[in-house]
Order: C-alpha cells, then structure tokens, then sequence
C-alpha cells in the first residue's frame, strides 16, 4: 500500500487516460454489537491509514476519511469477526461521492 502511494499521481491514472483520480475516500470498518463503538474504531482505523498515506507523500487535502463502522461488514452476522475490522480505499474524481 505505501508504494501505491508514493506512485499515488501515476498509480491513480484510469486506464482511459482521464488525469489522475484526486481523491482518495479512505472509510475504515469495525465489528461488534455497539453501533457507536464500532463507529468510532472504524474512524480511528481510517485516520490511521489516511496518516500512513500522507507521510507517504498523498498530500492531506485528497484524503477524505470516515467510518462504516459495523453497517457493511465483510462476513455477515453480529458479534466479533477480525475480518470485519478493514480499510477500504476508494479512488474519485470527485470529493463529494464515494
């Protein structure tokens, strides 16, 4: 991942050869049975890859960081799962979508 982000203006190039992809949304993802704990953790885990990514060379001002917290997790079901605790990293032209 950090060499995808020292080459973030190259790697981020599409295939199409539109500019390269601005944004980077950075959503982090937690598991558990607390909502808001899970929340929280996600974000916690996004903004430590978001801070990974700038010390990196991605400049501060094309991340955008949040937390899905335990709303999508990758293995369904309630309750603890290791795999559920993720970052997911999503490039945009646009900052608003994602």
């Amino acid at each position: 991942m950090l060499e995808a982000a020292r080459n973030y203006p190259r790697t981020a190039a599409g295939y199409d050869g539109y500019e390269p992809l601005p944004f980077m949304h950075v959503v982090g993802a937690s598991d558990g049975d607390d909502d808001l704990r899970a929340f929280a953790l996600g974000f916690q885990r996004a903004n430590a890859i978001a801070a990974m990514l700038r010390n990196a060379g991605v400049p501060a001002e094309k991340l955008i960081v949040s937390s899905i917290g335990n709303q999508r997790p990758l293995v369904p079901g309630r309750g603890r799962e290791p795999q559920n605790r993720n970052v997911i990293l999503i490039f945009n032209r646009n900052a608003g979508t994602g």
